[in-house]
């Protein structure tokens, strides 16, 4: 397994990130539910809004089977509204056939090294209320549940997973 930053200039890269992006909505809130959340025009352009440098500090990395198939991403970014930097995981995809092979944490492991580097002290993440096997991965790095409150598209009720940096577990890369 190998991860990587997605090439930028990738259409196709973008555009399948952008196709599992909506997949995780379906898979965690339902066909129905999933789909009122965002278009696939919408997630194609969050994606690329991640990898532009004047408007975010984002990156997004995906994870890559021994064929070089991409087998699952992450998205992440900075806020640096507070006092101190902090970072806030927007999303993370592995497909089920290489779930509970440690891709996701290689994945998650790799956005806190980055998260470091930047100067952040706290990370976090939102997902669905429901989303147990999101919010299982995310304790296994010291997150606990810190917020929560109704999504604002669909009325989802949302939970807010959070960790301070120094807290987390990191393997060296």
């Amino acid at each position: 397994m190998r991860v990587r930053l997605i090439d930028p200039l990738s259409s196709a890269e973008i555009a399948l990130v952008a196709k599992r992006m909506l997949e995780t909505l379906v898979e965690v809130e339902g066909t129905e539910r999933g789909l009122q959340v965002h278009s696939i025009e919408w997630l194609e352009q969050r994606v690329r809004w991640h990898l532009d440098a004047a408007s975010v500090t984002g990156l997004v990395l995906v994870a890559e089977d021994a064929g070089g198939d991409i087998v699952g991403h992450l998205i992440c970014r900075l806020d640096n509204r507070g006092a101190v930097p902090a970072g806030l995981i927007a999303t993370a995809y592995v497909l089920p056939a290489f779930r509970r092979a440690g891709v996701a944490h290689d994945l998650v492991d790799r956005a806190h090294h980055w998260f470091r580097a930047q100067g952040a002290a706290l990370t976090s993440t939102w997902t669905s209320g429901t989303n147990s096997r999101l919010i299982s991965l995310f304790e296994k790095f010291g997150y606990q549940i810190v917020d929560n409150g109704p999504n604002g598209v669909n009325g989802t009720p949302m939970v807010k997973l959070g960790a301070y940096l120094d807290h987390v577990p990191i393997r060296a890369t």
